[in-house]
C-alpha cells in the first residue's frame, strides 16, 4: 500500500450503460422474488417491497455494467461480495443474471438470515462493525458496497479500504458508493443533511457527522456497535485519500442514482 498519492481529480467518468440501467423498465418476473420482512426493509431504507425490488434490480444492473466497463472478465469460478448486503436488495437480482460465486456479508443478523433461508446458493454470513472480516488474502475477484460509506467516520473508513484491498485480488474492481455533491443535495431537499453543505465538504474534504439515532433505536439499527452518522466526500478527497490503498480511481456521479460510484482497482 502506498503511503502517499499523487492522484489527481480529473473529472466524472460517463458509463452510458449505467446510466441506462438506472432507467431498466421491470418485467414481471423480476418481481417474483422472495420479500423480506418489513423491519428488514426499514432498516435499508426501502419504502416497501416495490421499491426494494426495482431499486435492487437497477443496481444490479449498474454493477454489471460497471464491471465490464472495467474490463473484469467473470468466470463460474469468479467470486463477487456484496460488502453490507443488508437483505440481498442487489445480491437478489444478481444473482438471477451474473453466473458467478456470490457472496454477501452484514451486521445485521436477521438479513443474513433472511438471505440463508431464501438463497442458500450465495454464500453470506454475519461480519463485525470493524474489521477484519474472516476472509483469506486476496480472495475476492470484485467487492462492491452500496450506501456503506456513506455513514462511517474517517478512521473506520480507511480501516474498512483496507480490508477490502486485503481481500481483493489484484486486478480486482471495486464498486463502492459514497454521498457527493449531488446526492448531498438530494438530502438538502429532504432535510436529512445534518447541516452539511456542499461549501463544507469543499473546505474539508470529508465532513462526518454522528446520528445518534441507532443508540436510541438499536432494534431498527442491529450490528450497529460503533459511530454511525452521515459522510460526504468531495472528489478530491477521493482521489488524494483513497488513492494510497488503489491504483485506478474513477468516479461515476451519481452512479447509484443519488450517490456517486467510486470504480477502485489496485
Amino acid at each position: 500500500m502506498n503511503q502517499s498519492s499523487s492522484h489527481t481529480f480529473s473529472g466524472y467518468t460517463n458509463v452510458p450503460t449505467a446510466s441506462q440501467a438506472l432507467k431498466y423498465q421491470l418485467s414481471k418476473d423480476d418481481y417474483k422474488i422472495p420479500e423480506p420482512s418489513s423491519k428488514n426493509l426499514k432498516r435499508i431504507g426501502s419504502l416497501d417491497q416495490t421499491t426494494f425490488v426495482e431499486v435492487g434490480t437497477r443496481l444490479s444492473l449498474v454493477v454489471i455494467s460497471l464491471l465490464r466497463y472495467m474490463g473484469l472478465s467473470l468466470s463460474p469460478e469468479s467470486k463477487i461480495l456484496d460488502w453490507g448486503c443488508g437483505c440481498g436488495r442487489v445480491l437478489i437480482p444478481l444473482s438471477k443474471r451474473l453466473k458467478v460465486q456470490l457472496y454477501g456479508c452484514d451486521v445485521d443478523e436477521t438479513a443474513i438470515a433472511f438471505i440463508k433461508a431464501n438463497l442458500p446458493n450465495i454464500n453470506s454470513f454475519v461480519s463485525g462493525y470493524n474489521p477484519p472480516l474472516s476472509i483469506m488474502d486476496k480472495y475476492f475477484d470484485s467487492i462492491y458496497a452500496f450506501s456503506v460509506f456513506s455513514h462511517l467516520p474517517e478512521k473506520e473508513e480507511a480501516s474498512w479500504l483496507e480490508e477490502l484491498v486485503r481481500i481483493t485480488r489484484p486486478g480486482g474492481v471495486l464498486l463502492l458508493s459514497v454521498v457527493g455533491k449531488r446526492s448531498l443535495e438530494i438530502q438538502q431537499e429532504r432535510g436529512s443533511n445534518m447541516g452539511v453543505t456542499w461549501k463544507d465538504v469543499e473546505r474539508e474534504g470529508f465532513i462526518f457527522k454522528e446520528n445518534p439515532i441507532h443508540r436510541k433505536d438499536p432494534e431498527r439499527w442491529p450490528g450497529v456497535t460503533g459511530n454511525y452518522g452521515l459522510s460526504v466526500h468531495h472528489p478530491d478527497y477521493i482521489v488524494q485519500e483513497w488513492g494510497k490503498y488503489f491504483t485506478t480511481i474513477k468516479i461515476v456521479e451519481a452512479g447509484a442514482g443519488g450517490q456517486d460510484i467510486i470504480m477502485c482497482t489496485h
